[in-house]
């Protein structure tokens, strides 16, 4: 009967991938290119190849394979063992990818309609969008005329400007005061 470290070695020659000289070298150069799941599956099949390492030399050549943004958060909570470094990680690439997609959102939200961009209009036909200069505005204003079209306050509908998040955005962009019952017209226009 083989003693444990043959038996090992027998399992590690028939089932492991080639024969490694140096599988603690191997982790120390791993390097997180995927996601923390794949970087966690590259390293724990040489780490089952290895002598046995301390609990703290396992999370710190974990850690130091990780991506530079997730690395300082994990080491910052001080993991104290290898399955809580890898679920901090885990939860941090989750946290990134959250506020990555939240920022695109939120800049795509920010960023003003080009002029001349055309939009269709509520009653389907097309229409374009310009930005109005202030002395425009108060013109538009005192003759009653839509800020989108050149339809009058006879063309519009009251609407309360809670129930209409598009006219409560539109607004916000171009009139810097509050919105509480205003009149919109035919084609999706402010008319004050």
């Amino acid at each position: 009967m083989p003693s444990w470290p043959q038996f090992k070695e027998c399992c590690n020659l028939r089932f492991g991938p080639p024969i490694r000289i140096n599988p603690l070298g191997e982790i120390a150069r791993m390097r997180q290119s995927g996601t923390v799941t794949e970087y966690v599956e590259k390293f724990l099949s040489p780490l089952a190849h290895n002598d046995p390492l301390t609990t703290k030399q396992q999370v710190q050549l974990f850690t130091s394979g990780l991506t530079d943004l997730l690395h300082v958060d994990v080491e910052m909570q001080k993991p104290l063992d290898l399955q809580v470094a890898m679920s901090m990680a885990r939860a941090y690439e989750q946290r990134a990818t959250i506020m990555a997609t939240s920022s695109k959102e939120n800049s795509s939200m920010a960023i003003r309609q080009p002029q001349g961009m055309s939009l269709k209009g509520t009653v389907g036909e097309e229409r374009i969008l310009r930005q109005l200069t202030a002395t425009e505005m108060a013109e538009r204003k005192e003759k009653g005329l839509c800020f989108s079209c050149d339809g009058n306050s006879q063309e519009a509908t009251d609407v309360s400007a809670f129930s209409n998040l598009k006219l409560l955005m539109m607004l916000r962009r171009t009139i810097r005061h509050e919105l509480h019952e205003d009149k919109l017209c035919l084609h999706g226009g402010v008319v004050l």
